[in-house]
């Protein structure tokens, strides 16, 4: 991994990070714990991108772009422990998940901080497996499938009393697979002798699978 930071002329700043991971891991045992399969594993490699440029237009308002990309390949490796194994199980993923942040800071007088964005999000998935026990072959067709994501937040932070700092925000975000939903957060901070105590509430959803979008056979 890695990061840099550059302070541009008039008024820019901008950020890279950079992350590659690698990993491997074995499991030779079943649901129960018991080791009866020397030789299956899960994989997975790839990068992840970020870039962070902020500009301000005036003393006081400063606009921010995310662009931001990860991909990911891996799967699942289990194959026959010997010629009398007849199942046979492999996957390949290949996942890439794509985006762009446009957000404006208006730093008021009172040192209130008013934050007004969009988002929009791609994701694509290739996949592929095969299946093969004593009773034939079990696999599934190739997954191919992509979906865009919009959305649109605002969020205010602001001192309502001393030592108190209050935050406030809300998001409408689009999915073309799974539709429209608005969500919001309100949290309040207090410092007390060094002491920082906080309280939050808001709601959310969770975001479907691609084999929840896109699964056409029996699947969990």
């Amino acid at each position: 991994s890695g990061l840099a930071r550059v302070a541009l002329p008039d008024r820019t700043d901008a950020k890279l990070t950079l992350r590659y991971g690698d990993d491997m891991f074995h499991f030779p045992t079943n649901g129960a714990g018991v080791p009866v399969d020397h030789n299956q594993f899960t994989f997975g490699s790839g990068p992840t991108l970020g870039i962070d440029i902020g500009h301000y237009l005036a003393p006081r308002l400063e606009a921010r772009l995310l662009l931001a990309t990860n991909q990911t390949s891996g799967g699942f490796d289990n194959r026959p422990d010997s010629t009398a194994d007849g199942s046979r199980f492999q996957s390949l993923d290949d996942l890439r998940r794509s985006s762009a942040d446009l957000r404006a800071n208006w730093y008021l007088p009172s040192d209130a901080v008013v934050t007004v964005g969009t988002a929009v999000e791609q994701e694509h998935e290739r996949s592929f497996n095969v299946c093969e026990t004593s009773f034939g072959d079990c696999s599934t067709a190739p997954i191919d499938s992509s979906r865009w994501n919009t959305g649109y937040y605002t969020q205010l932070v602001t001192h309502v009393a001393a030592g108190v700092v209050l935050t406030t925000g809300a998001r409408v975000d689009h999915n073309q697979r799974f539709g429209t939903y608005t969500t919001y957060r309100v949290g309040a901070v207090y410092r007390l002798r060094g002491t920082r105590l906080r309280a939050t509430a808001g709601t959310g959803f969770r975001e479907p699978t691609f084999i929840e979008n896109y699964s056409t056979g029996f699947s969990i």
